[in-house]
């Protein structure tokens, strides 16, 4: 699971902003908004594999792209508060690295090919994680804490 919050010194608006543009290429995403994002996270799904991209403060107003590892990709809203990227894989593929932009408008992934077993393993860990955070949400304790 892989978490980012940008580091800025300004207040962050209220409204949300908007995912305006989508770069891919063979080895990165680049998403930029029209204004600041509060935080992403990203997680890997199988069964189809896929990476899914949560961004806190965001809502979709571009179209999916595709190119590189990723063959198609699609945007919707996850909830009221974050936007969620989808993109499919051509093959298996993690997320390696991720940052900000210093102003907070624009997020760059970096993707590296992987073998099925490590996709797998992440994919794992991060619903393993997503059901640690619903327990403690409702007060208990997971078997992952």
């Amino acid at each position: 699971l892989l978490a980012l919050t940008p580091m800025l010194g300004a207040a962050q608006s209220a409204e949300a902003a908007t995912i305006r543009a989508m770069q891919i290429t063979e080895d990165a995403i680049i998403l930029a908004f029209d204004g600041v994002v509060e935080k992403a996270s990203a997680f890997n799904l199988i069964n189809p594999q896929r990476i899914a991209i949560d961004i806190g403060g965001a809502r979709p107003g571009t179209q999916g792209s595709s190119g590189g590892l990723i063959p198609a990709s699609r945007l919707g809203q996850f909830n009221p508060q974050t936007a969620r990227v989808v993109l499919d894989l051509a093959r298996p593929a993690i997320i390696a690295a991720g940052a900000f932009a210093a102003d907070g408008r624009s997020l760059t992934l970096s993707l590296k090919p992987v073998d099925a077993s490590r996709f797998a393993a992440a994919a794992q860990a991060a619903s393993a994680q997503a059901v640690g955070s619903v327990a403690r949400a409702r007060g208990e304790q997971s078997d992952g804490d």
